[in-house]
């Protein structure tokens, strides 16, 4: 897991999904995420107490709005509104 920041300010990452969620992504997930979820983070909840940013290999749970990010295609968590570290 890579974090970015976003030109929006949004903070992204992928996510490598359990095999009972893996329902949740789609062709574009597999072909330009390498098989992950996409998670993005806005600025207004990245200090929030719900919000953790996670470090490259943690397992986490992650809360949010799915959606087709529609000039990718892909599934993601947009915004996710909780994240926490297990």
């Amino acid at each position: 897991m890579k974090g970015t920041k976003e030109d929006d300010g949004d903070y992204q990452f992928n996510l490598f999904l359990d095999q009972p969620y893996k329902r949740l992504l789609n062709e574009q997930n597999n072909k330009q995420a390498n098989g992950m979820l996409v998670i993005e983070i806005i600025p207004k909840d990245q200090n929030s107490n719900l919000v953790q940013i996670p470090k490259n290999g943690a397992r986490i749970e992650a809360y949010g709005a799915w959606v087709t990010d529609n000039p990718h295609g892909w599934n993601e968590l947009h915004p996710a509104w909780k994240v926490r570290i297990i």
